[in-house]
């Protein structure tokens, strides 16, 4: 099955995994999305070809609840199962609750301003979606 991803939160792929002075920026964003793959992780094997790509795009397009253009991180991956966060018909409900309330850094290059730096799949505070891509 194929996923995809966009979120507010720079989840941006450095291969920075060391502390090494002059690149803690680029540390925090690898974080960031090795948060990502472990969420995903915790049901399935994340296979994934491209890094996250990143552009501005219109967030109400994506599936936000607001209408605004600003940095968006867009994120593929597959798994080999399938079915393994479906809910009462609805194939990403369990993947939207793995998520909600991941913490993350902030602070990076992200435009996103939040109160609590989490991860919220709904509401007027989302700042992550998911699509099933078939």
């Amino acid at each position: 099955m194929d996923y995809r991803l966009h979120t507010l939160v720079d989840i941006t792929n450095t291969g920075r995994f060391r502390n090494e002075p002059g690149y803690e920026k680029e540390k925090f964003q690898e974080q960031n999305f090795n948060t990502i793959l472990q969420t995903i992780g915790m049901r399935s094997n994340v296979n994934f070809r491209k890094k996250p790509e990143v552009a501005h795009r219109n967030t109400q397009e994506l599936g936000f609840s607001f209408n605004e253009t600003m940095l968006v991180w867009t994120f593929d991956w597959s798994t080999d199962a399938s079915d393994i966060w479906l809910e009462e018909d609805d194939q990403l409900a369990l993947l939207r609750k793995d998520f909600e309330y991941v913490p993350f850094i902030t602070n990076l290059d992200e435009a996103l301003t939040v109160s609590h730096a989490a991860f919220k799949t709904q509401g007027k505070d989302c700042n992550i979606v998911f699509e099933l891509r078939e």
